[in-house]
C-alpha cells in the first residue's frame, strides 16, 4: 500500500479525517499509510519527496492528484 494524504476542501471528509495541524503531523510521524485532513497548509512538495502521493478533493467533489511540478516548496 502507498502512503497517501488526502485534501479535503468539502463536508465531504471521511470520519477519521484530522482537522488539527499537530494532529495530523502526529499522524504522519506515526506512520499512518491514508490519511485524510481539511488542513490545506499541509499541502506542499516535501510530503511528496517522503513518498506520499497528495489528492485534493474540492468543493465540486472532484479529486485531483496533485504532483511536485503543481506545488511550491
Amino acid at each position: 500500500m502507498k502512503k497517501e494524504i488526502h485534501i479535503w476542501m468539502n463536508n465531504s471528509y471521511p470520519d477519521n479525517t484530522h482537522h488539527d495541524h499537530l494532529d495530523l503531523l502526529k499522524a504522519i510521524r506515526s506512520g499512518e499509510m491514508v490519511i485524510n485532513t481539511t488542513c490545506s497548509n499541509i499541502l506542499n512538495g516535501g510530503w511528496i519527496d517522503m513518498g506520499y502521493r497528495m489528492f485534493l478533493h474540492t468543493y465540486g467533489k472532484k479529486v485531483f492528484e496533485i504532483n511536485k511540478k503543481q506545488v511550491r516548496i
